[in-house]
């Protein structure tokens, strides 16, 4: 390890959308902070993603998918690639977002203030709004399921969130984790594909000793779903409640029945609540929660079939 200054491996997962890729890789260029490189990990892209990448960038390493593995086993293949080459920290990057050129720093700098952290988190606003909070932290709470609340959503930045400080969970949109968090608890859980595979990641974190902070001096902005058409596409709410139902049976089990099936009652809930907010259409809406329990009870994890 450079001791002034650790190497940051970025890694952006990318699935068709090269245009917000090379963007995303633009505002890296722009950081101030000297030690960090970038990989870029295309999931089975089935445009010309690979070609208009290489081309624009052809300095930049890429790993290529046959085939789209999900955003857990995607990012696991770019972990493994840049622990491999001895990265000192892991910056998890979603393809959609810009950087503020001082966030690299800043999120280094609190890291490497206390051998406890393991995970630091940056402020995250919406692209389209770039003064508006889209993740500053979450609570995660196994008894109800309420794991994917964002605390401060849609809030305007008026200071409210500059404390630095320990937080539940990180993002997967913007996290940076240390090498020994990675060494002691492994990759993500490749059950989940899509969605809460970081909160499953920031619970084994936390139970193993690391403490998760929230970093205010760094700034992302972010598109938010784009590869899967937007916040308001119905298909995360399959995922969502498919994998909130296995987050929570893995690391709080209720022996009782009555419980358990009171929890899954309310996630449905939670759930059908999130249609009507994220205005997703009805029937589309209800259909996804369905299918997602129904594949719960299935066992069928990992990509939809």
């Amino acid at each position: 390890m450079n001791n002034e200054f650790p190497l940051v491996y970025i890694v952006i997962l990318n699935w068709n959308n090269w245009w917000d890729t090379l963007e995303c890789v633009s505002t890296l260029e722009e950081t101030n902070y000297p030690n960090f490189k970038i990989l870029i990990v295309d999931n089975g892209s089935s445009n010309d993603s690979v070609e208009r990448l290489r081309s624009a960038r052809p300095q930049l390493p890429i790993l290529i998918g046959d085939t789209n593995v999900g955003f857990a086993q995607g990012n696991n293949l770019g972990i493994r690639w840049v622990m491999e080459r001895d990265a000192d920290y892991v910056f998890l990057l979603n393809n959609d977002t810009v950087v503020d050129s001082r966030a690299i720093d800043e999120l280094t700098k609190v890291a490497e203030s206390d051998g406890s952290i393991g995970v630091v988190s940056p402020k995250i606003f919406y692209y389209s709004s770039p003064e508006t909070f889209w993740f500053v932290k979450a609570k995660v709470n196994l008894k109800t399921g309420l794991v994917g609340y964002h605390q401060g959503k849609n809030q305007k930045d008026r200071g409210q969130f500059d404390r630095e400080g320990d937080i539940e969970r990180a993002s997967g949109c913007a996290m940076m984790v240390k090498r020994k968090v990675v060494e002691e608890i492994g990759l993500f859980d490749a059950n989940y594909f899509c969605y809460l595979e970081e909160v499953d990641w920031c619970i084994r974190c936390r139970e193993a000793g690391f403490r998760i902070t929230y970093v205010p001096q760094a700034k992302v902005w972010h598109k938010v779903a784009s590869s899967r058409g937007g916040e308001k596409s119905a298909e995360i709410i399959y995922y969502c409640v498919r994998n909130t139902l296995y987050l929570v049976t893995k690391f709080l089990p209720f022996e009782d029945e009555f419980r358990e099936n009171f929890r899954k009652i309310v996630i449905i809930f939670l759930h059908l609540l999130m249609v009507l907010r994220l205005r997703i259409k009805l029937n589309a809406g209800i259909k996804e929660v369905f299918y997602g329990v129904k594949d719960f009870h299935r066992g069928r994890l990992g990509k939809r079939r």
